[in-house]
């Protein structure tokens, strides 16, 4: 093993394990946070010879964590969830065939484990067809955070239906 594989190694032995608690805290996803460590860790493979010459070797493996994650949560948050209209509206026309969309049966279709907060916005954004900012307003709170609780919503009705 040259000295390079032997510092890379001991900076895994020594720090993988704190990194994991360390980013888990704030992905508060084990799963997640296994992900995130590894991929700091590819990261220093390849910038091997940069680390090796920096003043604080762990600082940059916590920053470059850090840097990771920020930007898997950016990707979470700005990706939207793709199709969820067209399966949800396939459902209902499974269940409702030749019957217009409304609320109610909407709702009788969303899976049972969906609290009442997604029903109720998953009713709005699809089955009343209100706009973000709409439901912003109704819920007090900004735009972006009401994309962001729409996007949760469906990706737990999605996760119970087993798309």
């Amino acid at each position: 093993m040259t000295d390079k594989e032997q510092f890379a190694s001991a900076l895994y032995k020594n720090h993988a394990s704190k990194m994991r608690k360390y980013i888990n805290r704030y992905a508060d996803d084990w799963e997640l946070a296994k992900d995130l460590v590894n991929k700091t860790f590819s990261v220093l493979l390849v910038k091997l010879d940069v680390v090796i010459m920096h003043p604080h070797p762990v600082g940059w493996l916590y920053k470059t964590l850090q840097y990771i994650y920020k930007r898997e949560v950016k990707r979470k948050y700005f990706t939207e969830v793709p199709l969820f209209e067209e399966t949800i509206f396939s459902i209902y026309e499974a269940h409702y065939p030749q019957t217009p969309v409304n609320v109610e049966s909407l709702l009788e279709i969303l899976p049972t484990g969906l609290s009442k907060n997604d029903k109720q916005l998953l009713e709005w954004r699809y089955g009343e067809q209100y706009s973000y900012e709409e439901i912003a307003q109704w819920l007090g709170i900004k735009e972006d955070a009401c994309r962001k609780r729409v996007s949760r919503a469906i990706i737990h009705c999605r996760e119970l239906l087993n798309l």
